[in-house]
Order: C-alpha cells, then sequence, then structure tokens
C-alpha cells in the first residue's frame, strides 16, 4: 500500500521533532504542553486564544472558542468549561479577555457567524470552575449606538479609573465605525461612546488595546486595508488615527493577517510606553513589525522584519516585572509548534525564537503569553489542520531580574515654562531618570541633554542644554527661548554607556509677552490703534463730551503674544478691552468677556486651551472676594457658549431677573417699578434680549474725531465692538465706590455693559473694565503656571 501524503507528513514531523533541542528561553524550563481540556469532546481549537494572569491569585485564565467559548484555570488545565450560554454557534468568534486588579475577568466575543452582535460574560475573582452567572448580548447595553449592532468587542480593565473598556466595530444603516465606550458598573452597561474611525467595508478590524497606570488608552485596529491606532492620553483622544501600515504604501503589511485577535498585539508597560507587533509580508509567512510609543511621543517603527522567514500568522506580547519584553508566535514549517523570544531592551532587539510547544501538525492558528506573574510566564498555543484541533498550555518559573541600573526613560518632574521671549524661563525643567519600572535612579550622575522637541515659530532655544544629573535628577537654570509661540515642547535625552537611550517630552508651553501689573496712559504703540481709540475717545480725553470712555486709558504698551494665524500678532491693553492686529486683518478686541467666563485661553481662531473659569475677579464695581459681586464665572451657567441657556424673545417685557455670586438667579417684580428698565431688542443669532438702556447706548450718536476732524455720527458699530449678548442682563448687588447698590449686568462676547442708576445720568451706562480684568487673569496664567494644559 503506498502511504498516504498525510502519513508521509506526520512522520517528516515527527522527526523533525525529535531534533528539536530543550527548550530554556532566558533560562526559563517549561513544563511539559497539556492538553487544554484533555480529552473532553469536542476536542476543538481555541480560535483568538487569549491568556491573562489573575493578580489576587496567581492563576490564568486560557480563553478561546470553537462551537463555543471556553475557559480554563492554569491550575487545571484539562478541565475545560463553556461559558457560551447564547445558543450560538460561534465559531471563531473574536474572543477577548480583560482582567481587573483585584481578579475579575471578563470575556467579550462576537454572538454568532454572520451576525454583528457583541456578548459578555464576567468571571468573578474567585471562580475555580463550574456554573456562572448568565451572560447577556451587548446590543442594548451600550448606550449611544441605539439601532445598530456591536460586532468583535475587544476588552480592557483600568484600574486606575475602576473601569471596563470596549471597542468595537459599530454596525448600523449604511454605515460602519470603530467605536469605543466605558463601563462604571462592571460591564452591565456601557456609556460614553465615541467613533474613533469610519470603515465603509466590514474589514475584520476586531481592535486590541491596553491601559497603562495612568488611564491612557492605546488602541490598535485593521481599518479597510490599514493598521491604525488611536491613543486617548489625558482623558483627551488623539486627532485622527496614526497609520501604523497600509497595502498600499509599500509597507509590507499583510491585511490578511489582520483577521481576528491573531495576527496583532499591544500592551501597556509600567512608565507607559506602548508596545505593539502585527504581522507582516504573506499570509503564513515573512515577518512581524515591532513598534514603541513612548508617552508623550508618536509611534516609532523599530522593525518590519522581527523573527523573519517565521510561517504564522500568531502573536502575543507581554512584559515581566523586570522590564522584559516576551513574545510568542508560531512556526508552521518544520519543526512545527509555538516559539517564545525575549526584548531587554524595549523590542529594539529580540533574542532567537525557541520553542516551548513543539507540534507535529501544522497551523499555529492562535497564541497568547502573560508574563505579569511574579515566579512565572504561561503560555499557550492553539493547532490546527491535522485533526483533531487542540489548544495545549505551557509554563515556566521565572524570578525577573533586578530593575536595570541604567536608565531607560526620562520624566520632567518641573515642566518649563512661565516664559518671556529671550529671557529666562521663570519655571526652569527639572528632570530625572528612570529605570524600566518607572522608578528614579539614585545613582546616575550622567549627562542630560535638552532640545526643542516641538517648535512652531522656529525659535531658538538657548542657555545650558546640558547639565549632569546629581543623584538621578538634573537641574536645568538659564533656558530661554527668542521668538513668541504656543506650543513649544522640549525633548531630554541621554545616551549609556551601552549605547542604549531614553528619552522624554515635557508638557507643551508658552513663550509671550507678559502684560505689566500697572502701567498708566502709555503711548498707543500703532496707528491702525490710534486711529481706532481717536474715533470714541478723544473727544472724551479732550473734554469736548461728557460720555463714558469705549476704550478707555492705555494701561499696557505693545506686546506680542502667540497666536496660531500668523504665529503672533501685536497687542495693547486698554481698561475697557484690548486691541489685537492678527496679520491681514483689520483691528479687533478679542472675545476676551467670553474667555474669562468660560476660562478658555484663545491661542487661534480655532485654537483654545481650558482653564478654569475666573471666579476671583468681580465682573462690575470694586474687587474683593468679600464682596456680593458678581464674577466672571458666576454668569457662566446663564450664557450661551454651546448653543444653551438661548432665551425667547421678551422685547416690551420689564428686566427683572437677578444674580448672585454663586451664580444663583432669581427673580425681583419690584425692580419693574423701581428702574422701569424694559427689553428693547431681541438677537436672533445666541437669542437673547437686550434693555432699553443698554440697547439706546449702543446705538448712540456724538461727537467721534475721524479724518483728523470732529463730527457727529455714530459713536461705535455694536456687534464689533461688543459682539454678540452672551446672556440676559440681570440686576446684581455689587458694591461700587465703596457702596452696595443695584447694578444691571449684561455680558458680550468681547464687553461687559453696565447700569448703574445711582451714578450721573452721563455714566449710568457704561463699559466694564474688562480690558483690567482679562490683563490681571492673563498675567497670573503665564506667572503662575508652569504651563498651559495640553
Amino acid at each position: 500500500m503506498i502511504p498516504s501524503l498525510l502519513t508521509i507528513f506526520s512522520f517528516v514531523a515527527a522527526l523533525c521533532l525529535s531534533l528539536i533541542p530543550a527548550t530554556t528561553v532566558n533560562a526559563a524550563t517549561w513544563s511539559p504542553p497539556v492538553l487544554v481540556g484533555g480529552n473532553q469532546p469536542p476536542a476543538e481549537l481555541y480560535a483568538d486564544l487569549n491568556l491573562r494572569v489573575r493578580p489576587n491569585d496567581k492563576q490564568a485564565l486560557i480563553v478561546g472558542s470553537r462551537k463555543g467559548v471556553f475557559v480554563s484555570l492554569s491550575n487545571n488545565p484539562g478541565n475545560r468549561v463553556n461559558i457560551n450560554d447564547s445558543g450560538q454557534d460561534n465559531t471563531s468568534q473574536w474572543t477577548s479577555l480583560a482582567v481587573a486588579g483585584d481578579g475579575t475577568a471578563y470575556v467579550a466575543w462576537r454572538y454568532t457567524s454572520g451576525s454583528f452582535v457583541g456578548y459578555l460574560r464576567k468571571i468573578p475573582a474567585g471562580w475555580t470552575g463550574g456554573a456562572l452567572e448568565a451572560g447577556f448580548d451587548l446590543s442594548n447595553k451600550v448606550s449611544g449606538i441605539a439601532g445598530g449592532l456591536l460586532d468583535q468587542p475587544g476588552l480592557a480593565y483600568s484600574d486606575a479609573a475602576n473601569k471596563l473598556y470596549m471597542a468595537g466595530y459599530i454596525k448600523t444603516s449604511g454605515d460602519a465605525t470603530l467605536g469605543f465606550m466605558e463601563s462604571s458598573d462592571g460591564g452591565n452597561s456601557f456609556t460614553n461612546f465615541q467613533a474613533l474611525a469610519k470603515d465603509s467595508t466590514r474589514s475584520n478590524m476586531a481592535p486590541v488595546m491596553c491601559v497603562d497606570a495612568n488611564d491612557n488608552v492605546h488602541l490598535i485596529s485593521r481599518i479597510a486595508g490599514t493598521l491604525i491606532s488611536k491613543s486617548r492620553v489625558n482623558g483627551k483622544w488623539d486627532n485622527g488615527v496614526t497609520t501604523l501600515a497600509s497595502d498600499s504604501t509599500n509597507s509590507n503589511f499583510d491585511p490578511r493577517g489582520m483577521d481576528g485577535r491573531n495576527g496583532k498585539d499591544i500592551i501597556c508597560g509600567p512608565d507607559g510606553t506602548a508596545y505593539a507587533v502585527w504581522k507582516v509580508n504573506s499570509n503564513y509567512s515573512g515577518s512581524f513589525a515591532f513598534a514603541v510609543k513612548k508617552p508623550g511621543q508618536p509611534w516609532q517603527i523599530l522593525s518590519t522584519n522581527v523573527f523573519p522567514g517565521i510561517n504564522t500568522k500568531s502573536v502575543s506580547l507581554s512584559m515581566s516585572a523586570d522590564g522584559k519584553l516576551w513574545v510568542i508566535t508560531g512556526n508552521d514549517s518544520a519543526p512545527f509548534g509555538a516559539y517564545v523570544a525575549t526584548s531587554d531592551n524595549q523590542g529594539s532587539s529580540f533574542s532567537q525564537l525557541e520553542p516551548v510547544i513543539p507540534q507535529s501538525n501544522y497551523s499555529t492558528s492562535g497564541v497568547a503569553i502573560d508574563a505579569t506573574s511574579s515566579g512565572k510566564v504561561h503560555v499557550a498555543g492553539s493547532f490546527w489542520l491535522n485533526l483533531p484541533y487542540n489548544t495545549y498550555y505551557s509554563s515556566a518559573n521565572y524570578t525577573p531580574a533586578a530593575p536595570a541600573s541604567r536608565p531607560t526613560n526620562l520624566r520632567f518632574d518641573v515642566q518649563p515654562g512661565r516664559a518671556e521671549p529671550g529671557k529666562p524661563f521663570k519655571s526652569q525643567a527639572v528632570v530625572t531618570a528612570l529605570d524600566q519600572g518607572g522608578n528614579p535612579l539614585k545613582n546616575y550622575n550622567g549627562t542630560i541633554t535638552l532640545s526643542l522637541a516641538t517648535n512652531p515659530v522656529g525659535g531658538t532655544l538657548s542657555g545650558t542644554r546640558a547639565v549632569a544629573a546629581v543623584n538621578g535628577t538634573a537641574q536645568f537654570s538659564n533656558l530661554q527661548i527668542d521668538k513668541v509661540g504656543w506650543g513649544y515642547q522640549l525633548a531630554a535625552t541621554l545616551t549609556n554607556s551601552d549605547g542604549t537611550t531614553a528619552s522624554g517630552t515635557s508638557a507643551p508651553f508658552m513663550v509671550s509677552d507678559v502684560p505689566p501689573a500697572e502701567q498708566r496712559n502709555v503711548a498707543i504703540g500703532l496707528k491702525p490703534f490710534q486711529d481706532l481709540w481717536n474715533r470714541s475717545d478723544k473727544a472724551v480725553a479732550d473734554g469736548e463730551t461728557s460720555r463714558s470712555f469705549t476704550w478707555g486709558p492705555s494701561i499696557s504698551g505693545v506686546l506680542t503674544e502667540p497666536y496660531t494665524e500668523g504665529n503672533s500678532r501685536p497687542v495693547q491693553y486698554f481698561d475697557k478691552t484690548r486691541m489685537e492686529q492678527t496679520a491681514g486683518r483689520a483691528v479687533t478686541n478679542g472675545l476676551l468677556a467670553k474667555e474669562l467666563i468660560t476660562g478658555l485661553l484663545q491661542l487661534g481662531d480655532k485654537d483654545f486651551r481650558q482653564f478654569i473659569p475666573n471666579n476671583s475677579i468681580n465682573i462690575a464695581g470694586d474687587q474683593g472676594t468679600n464682596l456680593p459681586n458678581p464674577t466672571y464665572a458666576s454668569f457662566l451657567k446663564v450664557s450661551t457658549i454651546n448653543q444653551e441657556n438661548k432665551v425667547p424673545s421678551r422685547v416690551g417685557q420689564f428686566v427683572t431677573a437677578t444674580i448672585n455670586r454663586d451664580g444663583t438667579t432669581g427673580n425681583n417684580v419690584d425692580f419693574a417699578s423701581t428702574f422701569n428698565i424694559k427689553n428693547a431688542y431681541h438677537d436672533n443669532n445666541l437669542q437673547h434680549n437686550i434693555p432699553d438702556v443698554f440697547w439706546n447706548y449702543m446705538n448712540r450718536t456724538g461727537l467721534v474725531y475721524t479724518s483728523g476732524a470732529y463730527a457727529n455720527d455714530k459713536v461705535f458699530d455694536w456687534v464689533s465692538t461688543m459682539g454678540l449678548p452672551l446672556s440676559e442682563a440681570y440686576w446684581s448687588r455689587s458694591v461700587v465706590g465703596g457702596i452696595e447698590q443695584d447694578v444691571l449686568v449684561q455680558v458680550f462676547e468681547r464687553r461687559v455693559l453696565t447700569f448703574t442708576p445711582a451714578n450721573p445720568t452721563a455714566f449710568q451706562v457704561e463699559m466694564g473694565n474688562v480690558g483690567q480684568h482679562y490683563r490681571d487673569w492673563r498675567r497670573s496664567l503665564l506667572l503662575a503656571a508652569p504651563s498651559l494644559p495640553a
């Protein structure tokens, strides 16, 4: 009888297996592979294999799917439990596993072949096998995707936020989206849905993600022929997506190798560095790409030729407590099986692959590894084609080495900032060298060098940029940058004696002229500023008319402030506002009142940075925190910032609304007869009413100075001067000139108007001193904060 090809193949494979050397990766001796599930029927493989260690008891959970979803524990891998109570045949359904710090585990998978419904099960920390509470499908558990279905869910648990995170493929009518959501109740419901990327085709995106100790999330996914990344740092997702590889950019990207989860993996290190690996070249041959994303830096692809010639698409990553990276992959060429390699230098190079689960057949459909358990590394591999389909588990004792004495990362303990152009920063950088575990290296006394990592306007960093560390920390003293700009960042670097490097990046900071604390009647520095001031205020200053100032006296000279459009622009502060001239535009006076109310500092047409709304400067009257006067923050809850708080027309109605310092509002009907102020105009843009006393003031005519002579004309154009009304007008109890009295206040985008009945008639309506207030607020930010928030 002529032997079959399969018989010959098996004989050759067995011969190859007999030649495999003892498996001792990094002096770790692996236990003999154990068949997961033993002889329990059906003897089927775990597709999309997952393995995670429970921190509470150091046991590894092994999870996978085929004709069911199965879970085993490393202390009894032969006991396989089917946790799929959906009643569906979920062959190869992209299982995902996340384990919380307390040992609670969560498993998610696609409900059934051909559907778009996710399913979730919870495994308690003390589970040792047996029955579990019923799971549920996720179609009605995610707020924000009504009418859509969730497919290919990926999980991660944030111990810092005590939340379960899920990402997945969202299928809605005519659309496909990579979405992210979170659960604060142990997976019973998910909220805060966010669409991360669009995909017009169903591309088996199967996202994988990790969460670091600071609740920063890093995610990779296959999207329509590309491998993309998204990161959420400090609670904010990065703009757009980062393309790591594409089948259209000659990057050897293999979209077929991205099916499910086993063609890619991602982990987060203790210092916040993310590591990613994915399949390149052809589906079952070629190599892998490896990339690193350090905190504050973009992804860096270290290699697209890791393990060249390996004949599989399965791969999994982990990291032990000493910072050693562990990677497991399969090999579908003789000798067959699952192989492990390690890296001691953050993935710059890996040891030779060594077999840990030898097999006599192929293919390696899934592999998994977890080295986070102190004293042990766990591995698993699934194999098929030469039936039956089987999954094997092995482990090795491994004691993490002491943290390397050389630095692997740098941390800015003091951020640079409070910087004026050409002057030493008032907040000089302090940088500390860290080991792989994120711990300060007190014995490091090498040199740390600073350079400009982000240079938005071509500034020059000068001063002593290379400083020797003392007890692991370098303190800089005289750094400065010569040009105004927002978004500067410093890069700290060092080179170890073995040639390895460490780096870190500062937070963004501003270089800007700081408004002076007090100057009066400084010369107006630019002709366009002088012409605009002359029109409304020259007659007042010359005594030619009796009315309140539109601009008021100057309280600073011309300063240079950063602005995205044009990089910077000249500004000058006045009592009532600020004049500014962006390149190629007419003079404006800024949305100063809106910035004070919201805390949003404007650094470009669409570039804002969030601070706490100003709750210390009184919007009208005398200053002092012990006074009843409302502050700018008092008006936040009644202003229209994002289309909220709009009011219908109340033209002809009396103005009787009141506001207190804490922002609470009320109504005093007695004000109708006491002051007889009625609404005269309703703005249809932001939809607020303007009282008659303000409307008459905004449209009055009088003596103005134009073309070198006085004439009677409209004193100012109210829209360009005031901006649109942000709020209704409110009566307040305010101390003015030491006397507590009733003052009517209304906030506009650029200015504030006040009506003080006790004032002389010509000065009852006045512009608020927004210019003074904004100058003081901006000055406090530049002098008190080492950097602006990102």
